[in-house]
Order: structure tokens, then sequence, then C-alpha cells
């Protein structure tokens, strides 16, 4: 019984470090293309369900089908130079639009995005590495399933 517990306790701990964030390193970024991704299904069903009636779930549903209809027809992809000059372009309603900012790895091996003219990463974001997927948490935010907006690397 004890081995067959050490045993579970074992494949947990490997299990839940594999899911853990990586440090990110300058050679996963470095001339790559990345999608970002925002998710926004949860965070609605979510407030769904604490909708107090009717008319909130209503409203709440609308809402929810406006923006995914909107996101459907938006693609943002990040591309990496290893001059740290982070190239943004947004497609959206047939238009194409590049902005640049700047990208740095941080001291705890997180990405870091500066803002631009139009771009807004919110400076207290921080950007790991997490099964092949590059996911946005907050400083107070540390708990990864409960992340929306992540990075999907499209190739170069």
């Amino acid at each position: 019984m004890k081995r067959l517990l050490t045993l579970t306790f074992l494949m947990a701990a490997i299990t839940f470090s594999a899911a853990a964030q990586k440090k990110i390193k300058y050679s996963d970024l470095e001339g790559k293309r990345w999608k970002l991704t925002i998710d926004i299904r949860d965070e609605m069903e979510e407030e769904l369900d604490e909708a107090d009636n009717f008319f909130e779930r209503l409203v709440i549903k609308s809402v929810t089908g406006l923006v995914d209809n909107i996101m459907d027809n938006i693609e943002i992809y990040f591309e990496f130079e290893k001059n740290h000059e982070l190239r943004v372009t947004v497609y959206a309603l047939g238009e194409k639009e590049v902005e640049y900012t700047e990208w740095w790895i941080d001291d705890d091996g997180a990405l870091r995005i500066d803002d631009s003219d139009s771009f807004s990463s919110d400076r207290d974001s921080r950007w790991y590495l997490v099964d092949d997927v590059i996911v946005a948490l907050d400083d107070d935010k540390r708990d990864l399933k409960d992340s929306n907006v992540y990075l999907v690397d499209v190739g170069r």
C-alpha cells in the first residue's frame, strides 16, 4: 500500500511538473511567428453562470455572440526579431495593419512585451512557455488554467 501511494504521488508530481511553466529562451522566439489567440468563451460562461436574472443572461449571450463573430474575423501575429523588435501584424475586415514594439526576457525567464501607439500588452503581463504554447499571466494570476490569452507557434 505504501508503495502504491508513493507511486501515485510520484506520477502526480511528474504530471504537474510537465504542465508547469518553463522559462522562455531567446531561441524559442527569435525569427519565429506566433499567432495570438484570445479565448473569451470560458470567461463569458462564468459570467453567465453568475448572472442574476434573465435580462442579464440575455445581454451576456448577445455580447458573447457578437465578440465571437468579431474575433473570428481578426488574426493577430507576433514576429520576434533578433534585435528585440516585435512586429505585430493585424488582419481585420480585409485590412492589414503593422505595428512595432520591443520585447525582452526578464530575469525570471518570462517574455515581456512593451506597448506601442495602438498596441497595449499590459506591462504587468508575463508570458510563459507551457506545452509549446506561450501563455500570458498577470503578476497576481499565476494559475495557468485561467489564462485565456496565448500564442501558438506558426513557424517562420
